[in-house]
């Protein structure tokens, strides 16, 4: 009996430790918490994705030269405009007193009418084929099993900022490899789209998944959503 009760505890607790943090109160997540809703959660993912070149990607082999194969480049899409986004968002810049903040309140509590995706990290060599707005546009969508193709009202590209330091192809920033060669005669450093779509797209809970496409010169991003997973309160967050 004693060894039946502590196979249950032991279950409660594997239980508890895999509950989704995002079922607390956000102002409970920890700091590992708020950084893993805004690069992996329901509403957002850091993968990483083919450039179309090739180059040096590991030790030298068995020839003596450096392994080569498919170049990849950190991407991040995240869901802008959903709540626990915002609330991580929040949060992150304005710590305990997000909620009492006029610029934090104003990110946790006024919705924006649309629903915006932000694409993270395209190296800067692309930022010329981003230039044609109809083109990108029209090579970004939403796919939803028995539904017509969504694509976004609008795409917008932030101005690039200025390298740190003065120095060459240094806007990728920490943790995004390749950035530096990247912006190389590619407009310098990374830049990101922010894809807007209507507001909810239309979606419930019982479409189940979509599916986000985007494609930039030789790049492109795919990445599925589920929409159960999305939920919060019987509300689709997107």
């Amino acid at each position: 009996m004693i060894k039946k009760l502590a196979l249950l505890s032991l279950g409660v607790t594997v239980g508890l430790m895999a509950a989704d943090f995002w079922t607390k109160a956000y102002t409970d997540w920890t700091e590992k918490e708020l950084q893993q809703m805004i690069s992996d959660s329901p509403w957002a993912d850091r993968m990483a994705v083919e450039t179309g070149q090739r180059g040096a990607i590991g030790n030298a082999d068995d020839k003596g030269g450096p392994m080569q194969g498919n170049l990849t480049t950190p991407i991040t899409v995240v869901w802008r405009t959903a709540l626990p986004i915002r609330q991580a968002l929040a949060r992150l810049q304005y710590g305990a007193d997000a909620a009492t903040n006029p610029q934090g309140k104003a990110l946790l509590e006024v919705e924006q009418p649309v629903s915006v995706l932000l694409v993270n990290g395209f190296p800067g060599m692309f930022r010329a084929d981003a230039q044609d707005t109809a083109k990108l546009v029209a090579d970004t969508v939403i796919k939803v099993k028995g539904k017509p193709d969504l694509h976004p009202t609008e795409i917008q590209i932030p101005a690039a900022a200025p390298p740190a330091g003065g120095a060459e192809g240094k806007g990728g920033g920490k943790g995004a490899p390749g950035a530096g060669r990247g912006g190389r005669g590619g407009g310098g450093g990374n830049f990101d789209l922010i894809v807007i779509f209507p507001k909810g797209l239309g979606l419930t809970a019982d479409d189940k998944e979509l599916e986000f496409m985007t494609k930039v010169g030789k790049m492109t991003v795919r990445k599925k959503f589920k929409m159960k997973d999305m939920t919060i309160n019987g509300k689709l967050e997107i």
